[in-house]
């Protein structure tokens, strides 16, 4: 497939690493709503793997993928929330963490495309980072993010790839929120 086009900005925040962010946009790449769901679960099995490579045979992308891609929780991503048991007002609620990436990622023997209405509906209402499918994935590939082999061999970074196929407002408005979203400055600095 032919990258038609690359957008890419470098971004530092305060509270975390500089990074960047690229969207490729791939002739002929399938298109939710108008592709078959077989043609969609088919394109992203095609460029995107949480596969961990063979520490002997692929050495050299073992090495990126466990350096960069696999995730190890800690204070930056874990968030502290109250459980609820519906129907029991008496309930002490018990203090969670989980980690706000998704991670350990579920495990499964196939790759599941999830309906895009209900994806959309869990963002928005309960603030979950629901994803659009899930990889096929080993138990001992649950905390590996999503790659491409050849970017992330170039790469030799963390990445997250993502597949994002619509023809609509919400990824333009992603990108622009993201972009001009302001940075947080740590309370000694405005006195």
């Amino acid at each position: 497939k032919a990258v038609v086009s690359t957008q890419s900005g470098h971004y530092g925040r305060a509270r975390g690493a500089a990074h960047f962010h690229c969207f490729f946009w791939i002739k002929n790449a399938p298109v939710i709503g108008n592709s078959t769901d077989e043609e969609v679960a088919t394109f992203i099995q095609q460029h995107i793997t949480c596969r961990l490579p063979s520490e002997t045979d692929e050495n050299t992308l073992w090495q990126c993928i466990e350096r960069y891609n696999h995730h190890n929780c800690g204070a930056y991503c874990l968030r502290t929330f109250k459980s609820k048991v519906p129907g029991k007002p008496n309930f002490r609620p018990k203090s969670q963490a989980a980690c706000r990436f998704g991670f350990p990622r579920p495990k499964s023997k196939a790759f599941v495309l999830h309906d895009v209405l209900a994806c959309v509906i869990a963002r928005k209402t309960n603030k979950l980072k629901k994803r659009l499918y899930d990889l096929a994935r080993a138990e001992e590939e649950r905390r590996i993010n999503d790659y491409n082999g050849v970017l992330s061999f170039l790469w030799k970074g963390n990445m997250d790839i993502q597949f994002l196929s619509e023809n609509s407002y919400s990824i333009a408005n992603y990108i622009t929120k993201y972009i001009t979203k302001k940075k947080k400055v740590p309370t000694a600095t405005l006195r």
